[in-house]
């Protein structure tokens, strides 16, 4: 039988931003009397057909997780669009203590919960922040603020104008790394944690699609960094594979000419460069950075004469600490023996925390909301995952899902996605426009960012993440691999790695060590 995705699309566009929960970005899109007009599935029953989110939720955290009356609320509304700052913590063992409060075992190096199969109570976030770098007790309250939908207005507008799911998780309650590969590959190797930065070795999709000759691009945000795609993932890193990674301006070109891949994957820019704040999203990031990028990746493809035939996914790596009321379930599947169990005895049976996931066609009816299921709160039920999008391209392409070494894709149920398109072309297709406004640091903020960051003060916004230490760590792997011709298991040494992590403290210092390899 041909599927609605056979029949009506030929391109798949997905655009993976950072570190947010979904409360966190849009929770208040619907709410009250407003809410989605139609549902995916269409049987999902009548008391169950509102959006799940913040309206009307009596949500909160303690500031100390043994004294409740410190509870502070989730709010609506940021006191400035760099909120969460500083970066929350995203290691595993303080994403565990996020979800589960008190309800973990210190003695376990991960901080596994004390018992297994155990609902995530979401209680930990705000305790958990208190212990972030450079947060306290007088900061850490800020995590519980979220983004009015007037505040995001393209991903905002986005979601209610076409489809959003309130039903789609992070693929395990892991850092970047895990989770980009598993929407890459299906698993993450057994790895919760983006340390120590070494390159994973799964075949990919990129590699699954080049073998079935169908079409694929990666496309970078940033005109120096190199594409975190490429140097995480070791099987792309073949030669011949060079044309497949290009910059975003040509994706922009290729929009303008209809003449766009099969499916083509886009990276924000992670790092602040030629005076951009960094459009990735990631805490602490200016949200207003990446509205402004996603008004004009989305416009691109909504103005391009293939539109027609695209399907355009916008989803979120991970939760990167944020708030959420919804506990992810334990009805993950372990995707290889790697990981069950993997790193600090984590079993990968649990679906990180909810993230943004936002899906714009034509096929899509304005104001509708899809979920992977009729019971998606039910403790059985299993969420939409990063995997599911790796199954839908598979099934798209009639393509045999053991070519991906993950169970987890081999158990997605078939078809993921396909029955948001199953409507008709609408003729109507909106774009949307960024209200917020980016406003430029002065000079004297950026002098006494430099003094603090020279005397290792914390200089929120300028000091290195996780995630952008472990691209300089992959690329030194890459470049050591790629001295020696590409030698099976060439890798940098560790003192090289720690030499080049030594030097680089800033996101300055990131940009000008990269300006010097000419990274192309």
């Amino acid at each position: 039988m041909t599927t609605n995705i056979q029949k009506k699309i030929s391109h798949v566009v997905v655009l993976m931003m950072e570190n947010r929960s979904f409360d966190n970005l849009i929770g208040w899109n619907y709410g009250g009397d407003n809410q989605p007009k139609h549902f995916i599935p269409q049987d999902t029953p009548g008391h169950l057909r509102f959006y799940n989110g913040l309206y009307g939720v009596d949500y909160s955290n303690p500031l100390d997780l043994d004294n409740p009356s410190t509870a502070v609320k989730i709010t609506k509304g940021v006191a400035n669009l760099q909120v969460p700052n500083p970066d929350p913590n995203e290691a595993f063992k303080h994403m565990n203590q996020q979800l589960f409060g008190t309800q973990i075992n210190k003695k376990t190096e991960g901080w596994l919960p004390s018992t297994e199969g155990e609902t995530p109570n979401m209680q930990g976030f705000l305790a958990d922040y208190v212990s972030a770098k450079c947060s306290n007790k007088n900061i850490a309250p800020q995590i519980m603020q979220t983004y009015a939908p007037e505040t995001l207005s393209v991903m905002c507008g986005l979601a209610t104008g076409y489809a959003v799911s309130d039903n789609y998780h992070a693929s395990c309650p892991t850092q970047t790394w895990p989770n980009r590969a598993f929407m890459h590959a299906g698993t993450s190797e057994g790895n919760v944690n983006n340390a120590p930065y070494f390159p994973y070795g799964s075949k990919t999709i990129f590699n699954v699609l080049e073998d079935a000759d169908v079409s694929w691009k990666v496309y970078k945000s940033s005109e120096i960094i190199p594409s975190l795609t490429r140097i995480q993932m070791d099987k792309l890193w073949d030669p011949l594979l060079d044309d497949h990674f290009q910059h975003v301006s040509q994706f922009i070109d290729a929009c303008q000419s209809g003449n766009l891949p099969a499916y083509s994957f886009i990276e924000p820019s992670f790092v602040i460069e030629k005076d951009a704040d960094a459009t990735s999203e990631h805490p602490p990031a200016n949200v207003c950075a990446g509205d402004h990028f996603l008004q004009t990746i989305s416009t691109a493809i909504i103005n391009s004469p293939a539109f027609k035939d695209t399907l355009f996914i916008i989803n979120f790596d991970e939760h990167g600490g944020c708030p959420d009321h919804v506990a992810p379930n334990w009805t993950a599947v372990s995707p290889d023996k790697d990981s069950d169990p993997g790193k600090l005895g984590f079993r990968f049976n649990r679906y990180g925390v909810r993230v943004p996931a936002i899906f714009v066609t034509p096929y899509a009816s304005e104001a509708t909301l899809i979920r992977a299921t009729t019971d998606p709160w039910s403790k059985s039920s299993v969420p939409y995952d990063h995997t599911s999008i790796l199954a839908m391209l598979l099934d798209w392409k009639n393509i045999d899902r053991a070519e991906l070494p993950s169970e987890r894709v081999m158990q997605a149920p078939p078809h993921p996605f396909d029955e948001l398109l199953a409507g008709a072309f609408r003729l109507n297709c909106p774009s949307f426009k960024a209200q917020c406004t980016v406003k430029k640091e002065s000079c004297w903020d950026r002098l006494i960012s430099f003094f603090r960051n020279l005397f290792g003060l914390c200089a929120e916004g300028y000091s290195l993440t996780s995630l952008q230490q472990s691209i300089i760590a992959a690329d030194a792997h890459y470049r050591a691999a790629k001295r020696q011709n590409f030698a099976q298991g060439v890798r940098a040494s560790q003192q090289e790695i720690d030499g080049v992590l030594a030097k680089i403290k800033t996101q300055a210092d990131m940009v000008k060590y990269f300006k010097s390899l000419n990274v192309r």
